[in-house]
C-alpha cells in the first residue's frame, strides 16, 4: 500500500503545483464554461459528451456510497463515512485512501 500511496500524492501534488489553468485567463475561461454549463446545458454551445461527464459527476459519489457503506464496518479499520462525503467535492482523491 505504500506504493498507492506514493500515487496518490503524486497525483495530488500534481493537481495542486503543476496542473495548468492557474493564470487568470485560464481561470475567466473555466468560469465562463462553468456558467455556460449550469445555466443553460443543452442549448449546443458546450458539447453534449462534456455536459454528460460533467452531470455524471455528481452520480459516481452516489454509486460508490451504495457500493462501500453497506458492509464498511467489517471491512476497514478507518470509517468510510467521511471518505464518502468528501468523495463529493474531491472525487476520486478522497475515495483512494480508503480503496487502497
Amino acid at each position: 500500500t505504500a506504493a498507492i500511496a506514493l500515487v496518490w500524492v503524486a497525483f495530488l501534488g500534481y493537481s495542486f503545483f503543476l496542473a495548468p489553468g492557474k493564470g487568470p485567463d485560464a481561470q475567466a475561461a473555466d468560469q465562463a464554461l462553468l456558467n455556460q454549463v449550469l445555466s443553460t446545458p443543452f442549448d449546443g454551445s458546450v458539447s453534449p459528451l462534456f455536459v454528460c461527464i460533467f452531470n455524471m459527476l455528481g452520480i459516481w459519489p452516489v454509486i460508490y456510497s451504495a457500493t462501500l457503506l453497506p458492509g464498511a464496518e467489517r471491512q476497514s479499520p478507518v470509517p468510510a463515512y467521511p471518505l464518502v462525503f468528501a468523495s463529493f467535492f474531491l472525487g476520486a482523491f478522497a475515495l483512494s485512501p480508503y480503496l487502497a
